[in-house]
């Protein structure tokens, strides 16, 4: 290929309401209703991981049937941590 490909992840730091919060915006298909995605965050790599990252914006619809969506860190959490993406069948 002579061109590379777009990144897989984004992420950003945001200011919101006053606070930081983290915000990772990844690419998946847009009608895959087997799939499940988990984002999960954590304070530490080691865990423990927990759901509730909450949806940053609309999905934006991208061609060949893809999808662009991003969530954010929930309220509760510290302004640094980790993601971990968990897709399951």
């Amino acid at each position: 290929p002579r061109v590379s490909d777009a990144p897989a992840f984004a992420l950003d730091v945001l200011q919101e309401a006053g606070r930081t919060c983290l915000a990772l915006t990844f690419t998946r298909p847009r009608k895959a209703l087997d799939l499940v995605y988990t984002l999960e965050t954590a304070d530490h790599p080691a865990g423990p991981w927990a759901s509730g990252a909450v949806p940053y914006g609309p999905a934006l619809a991208l061609s060949n049937g893809l999808e662009r969506v991003s969530f954010r860190t929930p309220d509760s959490a510290a302004p640094s941590g980790f993601f971990r993406l968990r897709v399951t069948q």
